[in-house]
Order: structure tokens, then C-alpha cells, then sequence
């Protein structure tokens, strides 16, 4: 189990930094153009950050046990849906940006998120295979 958390712990730094590329390396920086003002995280950062999560996701075979590539998208929507209700976007940008600015706890957070995502979703889909009366 300790392997499997580190393993989720490097590829979710790996994808922080990926989103970071997107954000800017200026962390004061203003948030990027958006359609609707005033929304905590812009749209581009999402769509970057659930690109990104899902290309790394697969190019590092994470979750191949588990997870079609097809449901690592929506693994990393599951992420980032945690991320916009229970991180504010500021320390979303201080603190996720680079793996030495996470704290303990910011990583313990990503580690159980990811495992409520990744447990949801295999129940979600073992449920449609039984609703479809597939036995695989």
C-alpha cells in the first residue's frame, strides 16, 4: 500500500507541475482571461489541468490495473472537482505549484482524494456492467 501511495504522490506532482507550465511561473500573477468574471478557478486552468493529469496518468501506465484509459478523465475531474470546492484557487497556486511548497497534509489530501475517485468510479462502472448483465 505504501508503494501504491507513493506512486499516486509522484504522479499527482508530476501533474501540479504540468498545470503549473499552464498557470505561469509568476504566482502573483492575474488569473488568465475569463468568459464569466469572478469565477475562483478559470476555465483554461481547469481544462489544462484535467489534459495534463490524464496524459500523465496514462503515458506513466498509473491505474492501468484499474481504470480504462477512458475513465482516468474522469479520475482527473474527479481531482479537480475536490480541488475547486476544498482548496481555495491562491493556495491552489502558492502551494500545489511545486512539489517542495506541499505540505504533509496537502499530499495526505491529494493521496485520499485520489482514493475515493478511484474507488468511486470502478463501483460506478462494476455497477453498469451489472445493470448491462455483462459478467466480465
Amino acid at each position: 500500500m505504501k508503494t501504491t501511495f507513493k506512486n499516486f504522490m509522484i504522479i499527482i506532482i508530476m501533474l501540479f507541475v504540468v498545470l503549473t507550465v499552464r498557470v505561469g511561473a509568476n504566482p502573483t500573477s492575474a488569473k488568465p482571461f475569463q468568459i464569466i468574471p469572478n469565477m475562483e478557478y478559470p476555465s483554461d486552468i481547469i481544462f489544462g489541468f484535467i489534459g495534463g493529469c490524464q496524459k500523465g496518468f496514462v503515458e506513466l501506465g498509473a491505474f492501468s490495473d484499474k481504470l480504462w484509459p477512458e475513465q482516468i478523465y474522469v479520475l482527473c475531474g474527479c481531482m479537480m472537482d475536490y480541488t475547486r470546492v476544498e482548496i481555495p484557487y491562491k493556495v491552489f497556486l502558492d502551494r500545489f505549484r511545486k512539489p517542495e511548497l506541499m505540505t504533509e497534509q496537502d499530499r495526505k489530501w491529494i493521496g485520499e482524494k485520489l482514493n475515493i475517485c478511484v474507488t468511486s468510479i470502478t463501483r460506478s462502472w462494476a455497477q453498469n456492467e451489472r445493470q448491462q448483465g455483462n459478467k466480465n
